[in-house]
């Protein structure tokens, strides 16, 4: 399990580099080593989308949403163009129609 997070956080760290490779500091660069040659501890992946979502406002947006049993921030991170971002209600509300329509068999 602990694997599989670690792997889903590794491709998203990824994708954020892809998305702002040009303008931002890469992971490596961020965190001072090679991605995959050592463990990144769980702040240190905080603090990297913290960064992003300072110096990419209109692209990037972190949603607190409770605490771990740690005390820990659970988050959910928010990456897309900034004309998405600024139609993200618009987009959760269809995505949530869609679903509602899976539900009832309308499709």
């Amino acid at each position: 399990m602990k694997n599989k997070k670690f792997s889903s956080t590794i491709i998203l760290v990824l994708l954020v580099n892809i998305i702002f490779a040009q303008q931002l500091m890469s992971p490596d660069e961020f965190l001072g080593y090679e991605l995959g040659s050592q463990f990144s501890r769980h702040h240190q992946v905080v603090d990297y989308y913290d960064y992003l979502a300072e110096n990419e406002k209109e692209r990037v947006k972190i949603v607190e949403y409770g605490t771990t049993n740690e005390g820990r921030k659970l988050r959910v991170v928010i990456l897309s163009s900034a004309e998405n971002m600024a139609n993200l209600k618009s987009i959760q509300e269809n995505h949530l129609k869609g679903l509602q329509s899976e539900e009832t068999g309308n499709t």
